[in-house]
């Protein structure tokens, strides 16, 4: 039995299409067509032939080699496998250090033509007569324009424009405020989450419990942010400090009082 219909039988007999095998093997269908039915002509040289033998041979779990001889016993003498001895010597494609490679031939052309075209430019020149020297072109002098006098016109120089400074801008300084004490205290029993910032630094932030309380000297600005505004005292110097609602937190921002 000839090689693609062994293939063929153990195909159907394991019930897997030729679609299975194409998928698996990655061997076109058409390909595997024409092994399983003997059309050899159709298919490429027997090397890629009996790959695809081995492989699909793998694929169903058997052994390749009773193919592969099965094969070649097949194939007979109507063609032979291209062995590495059999190659022409000379390749179509040129190696890798002959690539850039120009014949000497063509380095005698281009040589002489290189020659032909300076002999003929060397002619030219000896030929055409070279004119006159140019005298050089004077170089353009700037300066300032002296008006000449015309009889019976009298020329008044206007009086260059004065510029009038412009008044010193008032200096604005800020004058130093005087410091404050911020004091945060909480109720008994009570707890709240507190975020301090003085002159722009953070001081404190955390939660501080019931019947605690803290305190910092601020020279410029401070900001408080707390989560229970119910149970937390905010003074400034002693006076009390009104709490804003911003999105469900109070804040108060407390700047210190000029001068």
């Amino acid at each position: 039995m000839p090689v693609g219909e062994k293939l063929a039988a153990e195909r159907r007999k394991q019930g897997k299409t030729l679609v299975d095998v194409a998928a698996a093997t990655h061997i076109m269908q058409r390909l595997l067509d024409a092994l399983e039915h003997g059309r050899y002509e159709e298919l490429p040289s027997p090397v890629y032939v009996r790959g695809y033998i081995q492989n699909y041979a793998h694929y169903l779990h058997i052994d390749p080699t009773p193919l592969l001889i099965e094969f070649q016993n097949d194939i007979g003498g109507r063609t032979r496998d291209t062995r590495l001895d059999e190659l022409p010597e000379r390749t179509v494609v040129p190696m890798h250090d002959q690539m850039h490679h120009i014949p000497r031939r063509t380095w005698l052309v281009i040589a002489s033509a290189l020659i032909v075209i300076g002999l003929t430019l060397w002619a030219i020149s000896a030929l055409v007569p070279s004119g006159e020297t140019l005298p050089p072109i004077p170089p353009v002098t700037t300066g300032t324009v002296e008006p000449t006098a015309t009889p019976g016109l009298t020329t008044s120089t206007a009086p260059a424009a004065t510029a009038t400074p412009e008044p010193a801008a008032e200096s604005t300084a800020t004058v130093p405020g005087e410091a404050f004490t911020l004091s945060v205290s909480v109720k008994e029993g009570a707890a709240s989450w507190l975020r301090v910032i003085v002159d722009g630094k953070k001081a404190y932030e955390g939660t501080l419990t019931g019947g605690t309380s803290k305190e910092w000297t601020v020279n410029t600005e401070a900001s408080v942010r707390v989560g229970k505004p119910g149970a937390v005292t905010v003074t400034k110097d002693g006076a009390p400090v009104a709490l804003k609602n911003v999105g469900g937190v109070a804040v108060a921002t407390i700047t210190v009082s000029p001068r």
